[in-house]
């Protein structure tokens, strides 16, 4: 026989008219070529010699450098 699991608490059901919490996201703003030029070299070695993937290039970026973009 199995070991009894513990049961969950059940959650009361979401009343119509009251959505979920919107999660506000850092508003990324559209870079200029002159802004995008001046950090390629930044992102070439975090791609290329740091072997680094989009996602944490991203994340570098924009903490680091305040240069957040998609």
């Amino acid at each position: 026989m199995y070991p009894a699991r513990p049961r969950l608490p059940a959650l009361a059901p979401r009343l119509p008219g009251n959505s979920p919490p919107v999660v506000e996201r850092p508003s990324v703003k559209e870079h200029t070529e002159k802004e995008w030029a001046a950090r390629k070299d930044l992102i070439e070695a975090l791609y290329i010699g740091d072997n680094r993937k989009l996602n944490e290039i991203m994340a570098i970026m924009e903490t680091k450098y305040g240069f957040a973009a998609t």
